[in-house]
């Protein structure tokens, strides 16, 4: 599921200061309302780089608009996908150029 934004702030706030690395949030999207959350994060996460992914068939699009927005990661598949929603490698370069 997607936690609550305020929920998710904390978790990227933490990663950066205890863990000093890249903070990845990758949750699974059921409605409109966790790709907003997800956006929103992405907009205020200005502190450094970040990887935000959206999971499921709802935020397949995500994979390629929040790294067109800034998120520093996604991910594709060569020969099989390992998490829902996920694009294929070739897929992804033709979407992100």
């Amino acid at each position: 599921k997607t936690p609550q934004l305020w929920d998710l702030k904390e978790r990227i706030a933490t990663v950066r200061e205890i863990q000093n690395a890249i903070p990845k949030i990758a949750t699974m999207v059921v409605e409109e309302d966790d790709i907003q959350a997800l956006s929103e994060l992405l907009d205020e996460s200005i502190q450094g780089p970040v990887c935000i992914i959206g999971m499921g068939t709802l935020a397949k699009d995500t994979r390629v608009s929040f790294a067109q927005g800034g998120s520093c990661i996604t991910y594709g598949f060569i020969d099989a996908s390992s998490a829902p929603g996920q694009w294929s490698v070739d897929e992804l370069l033709q979407q992100l150029g």
